[in-house]
Protein backbone atom coordinates (compact mmCIF):
# COMPACT_ATOMS: atom_id res chain seq x y z
CA UNK A 1 0.00 0.00 0.00
CA UNK A 2 2.85 2.38 0.74
CA UNK A 3 4.25 1.87 -2.78
CA UNK A 4 0.94 2.87 -4.37
CA UNK A 5 0.59 5.83 -2.04
CA UNK A 6 3.96 7.32 -3.03
CA UNK A 7 3.24 6.73 -6.72
CA UNK A 8 -0.12 8.47 -6.33
CA UNK A 9 1.53 11.42 -4.55
CA UNK A 10 4.10 11.75 -7.31
CA UNK A 11 1.39 11.72 -9.96
CA UNK A 12 -0.59 14.38 -8.07
CA UNK A 13 2.45 16.61 -7.72
CA UNK A 14 3.34 16.15 -11.39
CA UNK A 15 -0.25 16.95 -12.42
CA UNK A 16 -0.25 20.10 -10.29
CA UNK A 17 3.06 21.25 -11.77
CA UNK A 18 1.86 20.65 -15.33
CA UNK A 19 -1.36 22.53 -14.62
CA UNK A 20 0.55 25.45 -13.08
CA UNK A 21 2.86 25.60 -16.11
CA UNK A 22 -0.14 25.63 -18.44
CA UNK A 23 -1.90 28.39 -16.50
CA UNK A 24 1.18 30.60 -16.31
CA UNK A 25 1.93 30.10 -20.01
CA UNK A 26 -1.60 30.88 -21.15
CA UNK A 27 -1.80 34.07 -19.09
CA UNK A 28 1.33 35.42 -20.78
CA UNK A 29 -0.11 34.74 -24.24
CA UNK A 30 -3.32 36.59 -23.41
CA UNK A 31 -1.72 39.74 -22.01
CA UNK A 32 -1.41 41.30 -25.49
CA UNK A 33 -5.06 40.44 -26.18
CA UNK A 34 -6.14 41.98 -22.88
CA UNK A 35 -4.24 45.17 -23.66
CA UNK A 36 -5.84 45.39 -27.11
CA UNK A 37 -9.33 44.83 -25.69
CA UNK A 38 -8.78 47.39 -22.93
CA UNK A 39 -7.54 49.91 -25.49
CA UNK A 40 -10.58 49.32 -27.69
CA UNK A 41 -12.98 49.71 -24.76
CA UNK A 42 -11.18 52.84 -23.60
CA UNK A 43 -11.46 54.39 -27.07
CA UNK A 44 -15.13 53.39 -27.26
CA UNK A 45 -15.95 55.00 -23.90
CA UNK A 46 -13.98 58.12 -24.83
CA UNK A 47 -16.00 58.45 -28.05
CA UNK A 48 -19.23 58.26 -26.05
CA UNK A 49 -18.04 60.76 -23.43
CA UNK A 50 -16.80 63.27 -26.02
CA UNK A 51 -19.75 62.57 -28.34
CA UNK A 52 -17.32 62.01 -31.22
CA UNK A 53 -19.47 60.46 -33.94
CA UNK A 54 -16.58 59.94 -36.39
CA UNK A 55 -14.66 57.85 -33.85
CA UNK A 56 -17.81 56.06 -32.74
CA UNK A 57 -18.87 55.07 -36.25
CA UNK A 58 -15.40 53.62 -36.93
CA UNK A 59 -16.12 50.87 -34.38
CA UNK A 60 -18.96 49.46 -36.46
CA UNK A 61 -19.09 47.67 -39.80
CA UNK A 62 -19.82 49.84 -42.80
CA UNK A 63 -22.61 47.56 -43.99
CA UNK A 64 -26.33 47.70 -43.27
CA UNK A 65 -26.96 45.95 -39.96
CA UNK A 66 -30.31 46.18 -38.21
CA UNK A 67 -30.38 46.18 -34.43
CA UNK A 68 -33.42 44.61 -32.82
CA UNK A 69 -34.30 45.18 -29.18
CA UNK A 70 -36.92 43.22 -27.27
CA UNK A 71 -39.00 44.72 -24.47
CA UNK A 72 -39.25 42.91 -21.14
CA UNK A 73 -42.77 41.52 -20.51
CA UNK A 74 -43.55 44.03 -17.72
CA UNK A 75 -42.39 46.96 -19.85
CA UNK A 76 -44.35 45.68 -22.83
CA UNK A 77 -47.51 45.47 -20.71
CA UNK A 78 -47.09 49.12 -19.73
CA UNK A 79 -46.51 50.05 -23.36
CA UNK A 80 -49.64 48.14 -24.42
CA UNK A 81 -51.73 50.11 -21.89
CA UNK A 82 -50.67 53.32 -23.65
CA UNK A 83 -50.87 51.93 -27.19
CA UNK A 84 -52.63 48.64 -27.96
CA UNK A 85 -50.71 48.26 -31.23
CA UNK A 86 -47.24 48.67 -29.69
CA UNK A 87 -44.79 46.10 -31.02
CA UNK A 88 -42.86 43.85 -28.65
CA UNK A 89 -39.60 44.76 -30.34
CA UNK A 90 -37.85 47.83 -31.70
CA UNK A 91 -35.69 48.17 -34.79
CA UNK A 92 -32.76 50.56 -34.90
CA UNK A 93 -29.17 50.97 -36.05
CA UNK A 94 -25.94 52.05 -34.36
CA UNK A 95 -26.17 55.63 -35.62
CA UNK A 96 -29.62 56.09 -34.10
CA UNK A 97 -28.37 54.55 -30.86
CA UNK A 98 -25.37 56.88 -30.72
CA UNK A 99 -27.53 59.94 -31.44
CA UNK A 100 -29.84 58.95 -28.57
CA UNK A 101 -26.88 58.47 -26.21
CA UNK A 102 -25.36 61.78 -27.28
CA UNK A 103 -28.63 63.64 -26.80
CA UNK A 104 -29.32 62.21 -23.35
CA UNK A 105 -25.75 62.36 -22.09
CA UNK A 106 -23.65 59.68 -20.48
CA UNK A 107 -25.35 57.95 -17.55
Amino acid sequence: MNKYYTTFNRLCILSCLLFAMHVSGSSQDNSADHKAINSLLSDFMKAIQTRDSVSMYSFFADVPVTWVGVWKPATQQQRLKKDEKALGYKVSDFKTWFRAVSASGVK
